[in-house]
């Protein structure tokens, strides 16, 4: 696109912005050259002044002021102060890029036509919006001859259009209008003449207006139905496959002579069958072919870039004999993939619905959620069930995961799960739940009251939480206020309240020992270190970074840094480094944290192992809690050996341990050992007739209910009293 200016001798490749009035692209020096009078703006010449404002007055041409001098911004051109004839040609000398142009602009007398006027090719004036913020000029209608709805929301046009839009030039014509998009851009808050050009389309049929209505507004109704008659398509789609696929792998057997030919005697009755035939021509259509391809790499979790490979094309030609088969498109493996998925929930929830009536319609369901970050920092709130069936088998099916980034509002977050429950498997959650488990944070908690359930905290979290205020790095803390006699004012003094105890050096060994494994985050030291563990053969164990923040980590951190203790001591004695985070652990600090992991070694391993099994039930967390206590109880301890690895190939379950009675703990490990045992006692469950009530129907701890009953620090007779209350109770519950 030229310049606006008529006569204009400027190259085609010096720069042209927008002018602020008219938006006709123009060049800096042509604009000034039009019109540069008193109270007017540069870049803004008479006639697009005129256009916009009509009503504004003229400004007098008779005495304009004389050029200042400017410095053109797209070369090093300077005007220098001159003064203007009223009459005449005007003739510029343009210095720099370009010598030897001139720009010649036609002057007129105030007495004919406005100054300057007719210099810029003016565009026509802006036609009148119509109610959708288009022009009025802009014919656009329904579909002629079509009877799909979709054509309500997408429009003809009368006549093609070319967008006008300066600062995005299209050289494209359209013959559509989305009608939805008109109402989302004058929805907008800011928007300028050409904003409504968005709108348009070039949509040839039916599906590909509903591809667009699907993918921009998804909201819409309309895109809803056109969503849900796909996935219905797809699941048909993969239903005949299966079947056809099915009836392939019978190779259909030949019914004439399946018949069993017997044959009676006087004397007996002997049965001749006759020898089953099978078709062995067979060829299986091109859509089950490509139905069962898309079911083989959804069932291995394989992305659509494996059957797009030349190397399985040769691999289905040839098993076909047809060079020309036509492989599956990555928009059908889409809808086949949608059509899986909802054939899957269509099961989930005729199960559910089946178990809810042969439990009587008696909630029977445990909830688990959970809210997590994406890498793309997006909140998704993921959402299990877990129960025991009609044929007392145990089973957990995730459910739903759905993105939420409007904070975690208790009820907002029980609306999102109660919706995509009665979405997904169109059953009503809460009528089904009987108790609900999640961490144990006040808003997590909250939402089982929106559900009406009963909340239960997670396994995982509590232990987690155990092995924190253990050693040190969690602490509840209370602050209250004193009176300061030398300032003679009220003070807040925070204190530590945890039961067992303050245990500030726990926290500290446990900071150091992070610093010194985050040190060789960077490939340069990790790479250093790695070549002396090579050199003296120990284990190539890399440094456990902040990137794992599993449950349980803290141990993991301790266990790792002991088994590359000897590493780490050569690395550090061979370089330059003088760096403080290896010289900042004592030898007092490396048996403290040796000392902490041979207390929490036993909650740590349950939940680094256990509670991460689906077949973990509550009546194994009542044995656990059992054997906790008797080892938290217990004489001796096996702490890890500081010491270089015996192998190559050692780890931290190989590395050597040594005994440590409780006389011999230092006094920090002794803290430990009563913060766990006291925040053990408090978290999880006492035996009490409710939970001996569960150990009778595990067949790993039936056998030793009586035992799990022997609390210990009670009377025997209260002991058998536990006991029989727990099965009285499961008898009067079946």
């Amino acid at each position: 696109m030229s310049c606006a200016v008529k006569d204009c001798q400027e190259g085609d490749d010096l720069k042209r912005d927008p002018c602020s009035v008219c938006g006709n692209l123009v060049h800096h020096i042509c604009a000034i050259g039009v019109f540069e009078v008193s109270d007017s703006a540069l870049n803004e010449s008479l006639s697009c002044v005129s256009l916009i404002y009509p009503n504004a007055p003229v400004p007098s041409s008779e005495n304009p002021p004389p050029l200042q001098s400017f410095e053109n911004r797209d070369s090093s051109v300077v005007e220098p102060v001159t003064k203007r004839r009223r009459t005449g040609a005007v003739s510029k000398q343009r210095k720099g890029a370009f010598p030897g142009k001139t720009i010649r602009i036609a002057a007129s007398t105030a007495e004919s036509n406005p100054p300057y006027d007719g210099l810029i090719q003016i565009a026509p004036p802006a036609s009148p919006l119509s109610d959708l913020g288009v022009p009025a000029s802009l014919k656009h209608f329904r579909k002629e001859g079509s009877t799909d709805d979709v054509w309500d929301l997408v429009h003809t046009l009368e006549k093609p259009y070319r967008k006008r839009n300066p600062w995005k030039p299209s050289r494209q014509l359209y013959c559509n209008l989305c009608i939805l998009c008109c109402q989302d851009v004058q929805a907008r808050t800011r928007t300028n003449r050409y904003s409504w050009e968005v709108a348009l389309r070039n949509t040839k049929n039916a599906s590909n207006a509903k591809d667009h209505i699907k993918s921009k507004h998804a909201d819409h109704p309309l895109a809803k139905l056109a969503e849900q008659k796909t996935t219905q398509r797809a699941k048909n789609d993969v239903v005949r496959a299966e079947a056809g696929a099915q009836a392939v792998l019978d190779l259909t057997v030949d019914h004439e002579i399946d018949s069993a030919a017997t044959r009676s005697t006087t004397s007996a009755s002997v049965s001749m069958t006759a020898a089953k035939t099978t078709k062995r021509f067979f060829r299986a259509s091109e859509k089950t072919l490509n139905v069962l391809i898309s079911k083989w790499m959804i069932s291995q979790g394989m992305s659509y870039t494996a059957c797009a490979s030349e190397s399985f094309h040769d691999i289905i030609r040839a098993a076909t004999g047809d060079p020309t088969f036509p492989m599956l498109s990555r928009d059908k493996h889409d809808r086949l993939l949608n059509g899986q998925f909802q054939l899957f929930c269509d099961l989930v929830g005729e199960l559910l619905a089946s178990e809810f009536q042969k439990a009587c319609q008696l909630k029977f369901l445990n909830l688990i959620h959970d809210i997590c970050t994406s890498c793309g920092k997006n909140s998704i709130i993921g959402a299990s069930v877990a129960f025991i069936d009609s044929l007392w088998r145990f089973r957990f099916i995730a459910m739903l995961a759905s993105v939420k980034n409007e904070g975690h509002n208790a009820h907002l977050v029980a609306k999102v799960i109660e919706s995509g429950f009665k979405t997904k498997y169109d059953i009503d959650i809460c009528a089904m739940t009987r108790f609900t488990m999640s961490d144990t944070t006040p808003s997590a908690k909250n939402v089982a009251d929106h559900l009406d359930t009963e909340q239960e905290d997670c396994s995982m979290h509590l232990l987690n939480l155990c092995i924190g205020y253990s050693i040190g790095l969690k602490d509840n803390v209370q602050t209250v206020t004193v009176w300061n006699d030398s300032t003679n004012s009220w003070d807040k003094v925070v204190t530590t309240v945890t039961p067992g105890g303050s245990f500030d050096e726990g926290g500290d060994v446990i900071q150091k020992l992070r610093n010194l494994n985050n040190y060789f985050k960077s490939p340069k030291q990790r790479n250093a270190l790695a070549k002396i563990q090579e050199a003296l053969t120990y284990p190539e164990l890399d440094p456990m970074t902040d990137k794992d923040a599993r449950v349980a980590y803290t141990c993991k951190v301790i266990r790792r840094s002991v088994v590359n203790y000897s590493a780490y001591e050569a690395y550090f004695q061979s370089t330059k480094d003088s760096s403080s985070v290896w010289a900042s652990l004592t030898a007092k600090d490396w048996m403290l944290a040796v000392e902490m992991e041979a207390v929490t070694n036993f909650v740590a391993s349950l939940a680094l192992v256990e509670t991460q099994s689906e077949n973990l039930v509550s009546s194994y967390m009542v044995v656990f809690r059992r054997l906790a206590e008797n080892k938290l109880k217990s004489f001796k301890f096996e702490a890890m050996a500081i010491e270089p690895p015996r192998s190559k190939y050692a780890n931290e379950e190989s590395h050597r341990r040594f005994v440590r009675t409780q006389e011999q703990l230092s006094q920090g490990a002794k803290t430990c050992l009563r913060r766990t045992l006291l925040q053990l006692q408090a978290r999880f469950p006492k035996v009490m007739k409710e939970a001996i009530t569960c150990v009778p129907l595990d067949p790993r701890t039936k056998s030793s209910a009586k035992k799990i009953a022997a609390v210990g620090d009670i009377p025997r007779r209260a002991e058998k009293t536990i006991y029989k209350g727990g099965i009285d109770f499961l008898r009067g519950g079946h």
